[in-house]
């Protein structure tokens, strides 16, 4: 949950009531939290408390996990880093203004995804606790929210020397966003105050911890894992209507479930993509669009998910693909 000013916004606090940004708890929104909000694709990427209900069920269906998400932003910030440490070696920052804006905005966007990082995974603990009721989730989310304010706190204390304060990003008649980042301090305090009393009037209890430390275990195995090696020939550019599309995937990965291909027209009032699940053939997986959805008033989006584990799925093409700029293939039909 972004709201337009994602340089300044927490994402909203792990406990609506606690929201620095009150139009998270107004409007089309309702009562907003961090584990709550809709992720900006919710067809390839899990919401956190979503995730969270999924697993607990044993119905997580193949989409982005939280911990993916979150690992992707430790690298990002990472790389950041280590790119800003061979800068300043080459350049340093001495008279060179730019150069010392640019340190500025880089230092405070790889604080920003650290954030996330522990941000995410200390809503999915609370989300998990809220599941299992486990005491050792409701202490790792108040570890993982503690590393978040430190991050937090070092981008407000970079942002403050170096932005005017107030910052304004308003238009026309509006008056609603302005502030720093050391605005939302209070916000991440109170949600730590929070699970701490929580954790406290729940260690009276002494409930056991290893469902917790088993979602550790699987967390840590999923960074382990190396990466699929099946992958979707690329679909024809153009297809005729009415015709059936074969959708073939090539590789001879030891998969715990089929891999998914997902369709839909161009169309986005359509809603959720339709799925077919891809059966096992000689040269890996097939699956075939019936020709009755192939219209000519629209062309066709694709794409195929795969599962790992419940904890990490791979799309194709997805985020990151070599060639591909979108998420999806998009085929002409005519």
């Amino acid at each position: 949950m972004l709201h337009y000013w994602p340089e300044l916004s927490t994402g909203a606090a792990l406990f609506a009531d606690h929201n620095h940004n009150e139009r998270f708890n107004r409007g089309f929104y309702g009562r907003v939290s961090y584990g709550s909000a809709e992720p900006s694709d919710p067809g390839l990427f899990y919401g956190i408390d979503e995730y969270a209900e999924a697993e607990a069920l044993g119905q997580v269906m193949q989409k982005y996990t939280p911990i993916q998400v979150a690992e992707w932003l430790r690298g990002f910030a990472s790389e950041v880093r280590k790119a800003i440490t061979v800068a300043d070696q080459q350049i340093g920052q001495g008279e060179n203004a730019e150069y010392r804006a640019l340190h500025v905005d880089l230092s405070m966007l790889a604080d920003l995804a650290d954030y996330h990082v522990y941000k995410i995974h200390a809503a999915l603990a609370l989300a998990r606790y809220h599941s299992a009721g486990d005491s050792a989730d409701l202490a790792s989310a108040l570890r993982n929210c503690h590393t978040a304010r430190r991050y937090w706190a070092n981008l407000s204390a970079t942002g403050r020397r170096a932005y005017h304060d107030p910052l304004e990003f308003n238009a026309g008649q509006s008056r609603a966003r302005y502030g720093q980042w050391q605005d939302y301090l209070p916000e991440l305090d109170a949600d730590i105050a929070r699970l701490e009393d929580m954790l406290a009037a729940h260690n009276e209890d002494g409930t056991p911890a290893s469902q917790a430390a088993r979602h550790e275990a699987d967390d840590s195995a999923l960074l382990a894992a190396p990466p699929l090696t099946a992958r979707l020939v690329e679909p024809p550019h153009t297809w005729r209507a009415g015709q059936d599309l074969p959708i073939h995937l090539t590789g001879a990965d030891r998969l715990p479930h089929p891999p998914i291909l997902h369709f839909r027209h161009t169309d986005q009032t359509a809603g959720a993509f339709q799925q077919l699940p891809m059966h096992a053939d000689e040269g890996g997986f097939t699956a075939v669009i019936p020709g009755s959805y192939l219209q000519p008033e629209w062309d066709l989006l694709l794409y195929v998910s795969m599962a790992q584990s419940p904890h990490r799925v791979q799309l194709d093409p997805g985020l990151y693909h070599t060639t591909q700029p979108l998420p999806y293939y998009l085929v002409t039909i005519k």
